[in-house]
C-alpha cells in the first residue's frame, strides 16, 4: 500500500465490490453513509424475514434441528431459516440457520460440524456413504459417543445401509466401536495394508 502498487492478478472481482481493503473502497472518502444506509436496509431486510418467516424452507430447518439433535448438537431453540449478515442479502445464500436468533455458524465447533453432519445426511437418501476426518475434532468424549451410536444404529440393524468411515486419534472412538467395525491402516514403502 504504501508503494502504490496496482496489481492485476487472479482476484479481480473483489476490486470491483466495497469490500474491505479493495480499491473501490480505498477510493471512497466517504464510506460512513452508505455503511448506516445498508445496516438499515439489512434490518428492515431481517425483520421483514422475522416477522413473515420463510414458509417454503421452515419444514427444512425443522428436519435439521431433529436431526442434529438426534447427533447431539447443543441448541436452545429450534433451527429456523433467518438472514445472516454476513452474507449478502440479494440472494438465497444470504438465508442461513439459525438457533433462536443467533446463526448457527457462530456455535461452537462441535455443534457446526454436528449439524453440519445431520444436514449433509438429511439431504442424501438412505444408504448414504458417510467420510469423517478426525471425529472427535470439537467434541467431548461423551458427544463422541453419542454421535458413533446414532451414526452405527443408522447404518446397522437387520437391514444396514449405507456406510461410515471416518478417521481418529481418540482413544474414546477406539472403545467404543466394536472390534469388526475397526481397521488399522499402514503404507510402507508404497504399500498399503489394513
Amino acid at each position: 500500500a504504501l508503494f502504490g502498487i496496482v496489481r492485476l492478478g487472479p482476484e479481480i472481482e473483489q476490486h470491483l465490490t466495497w469490500g474491505r481493503y479493495t480499491a473501490l473502497s480505498n477510493a471512497t472518502n466517504d464510506r460512513d453513509a452508505a455503511v448506516s444506509t445498508l445496516a438499515e436496509a439489512f434490518r428492515a431486510a431481517r425483520d421483514h424475514v422475522d416477522t413473515k418467516g420463510l414458509p417454503t424452507l421452515s419444514d427444512v430447518a425443522t428436519a435439521a434441528t431433529t436431526e442434529a439433535r438426534r447427533l447431539g448438537a447443543y441448541g436452545i431453540a429450534g433451527y429456523r431459516a433467518g438472514l445472516d449478515t454476513q452474507r449478502t442479502p440479494m440472494s438465497l445464500a444470504s438465508v442461513a440457520l439459525h438457533d433462536g436468533v443467533v446463526p448457527v455458524r457462530l456455535a461452537g465447533l462441535g455443534t457446526r460440524r454436528l449439524a453440519s453432519l445431520a444436514v449433509q445426511r438429511m439431504s442424501v437418501k438412505d444408504g448414504a456413504i458417510v467420510l469423517i476426518d478426525e471425529i472427535e475434532h470439537g467434541l467431548e468424549p461423551h458427544r463422541i459417543r453419542h454421535a458413533l451410536k446414532v451414526l452405527r444404529d443408522s447404518v446397522g440393524g437387520t437391514h444396514p445401509r449405507g456406510q461410515v468411515f471416518l478417521t481418529t486419534h481418540s482413544p474414546t472412538t477406539l472403545v467404543e466401536l466394536a472390534h469388526h467395525q475397526l481397521a488399522i491402516c499402514r503404507v510402507a514403502a508404497g504399500r498399503l495394508t489394513v
